[in-house]
């Protein structure tokens, strides 16, 4: 797949809240994850982590209450999607946050994504 497909691909899964149908089917087994937000770097190997990582993120999710996702912009083998979220993590008061998700595809995967996120979840 081109990097154009794959954006597309992910720009409609993840429109449709199907987060982990695109990590299966777009992203490499050897995924690199960061996460920037605020001085906080994380950084996640691999898919199989990163989908539990994502399963320990829903655990903490009690409502969201609104998410929106704008269509990509791609070029070469990069490219950003930006998303906002209106979320109430459990225990925690209601937070809208703005991420911009930067990808890197290789051989038809996602080989790397960046997160930049205006605050933490937690």
């Amino acid at each position: 797949m081109t990097t154009n497909v794959i954006a597309n691909r992910m720009y409609n899964l993840y429109h449709t809240n199907k987060y982990r149908q695109a990590f299966k089917e777009l992203y490499d087994t050897n995924i690199l994850s960061v996460l920037y937000s605020g001085q906080t770097q994380t950084i996640t190997n691999g898919k199989f982590n990163l989908l539990e990582k994502l399963k320990e993120f829903k655990k903490q999710v009690d409502v969201i209450h609104n998410h929106k996702i704008f269509e990509p912009i791609v070029n070469n083998n990069h490219f950003i999607l930006a998303m906002e979220v209106d979320v109430t993590m459990k225990g925690k008061k209601r937070k809208k946050v703005k991420e911009i998700g930067v990808y890197e595809v290789k051989n038809g995967k996602i080989i790397k994504e960046e997160f930049f996120s205006s605050m933490a979840y937690n």
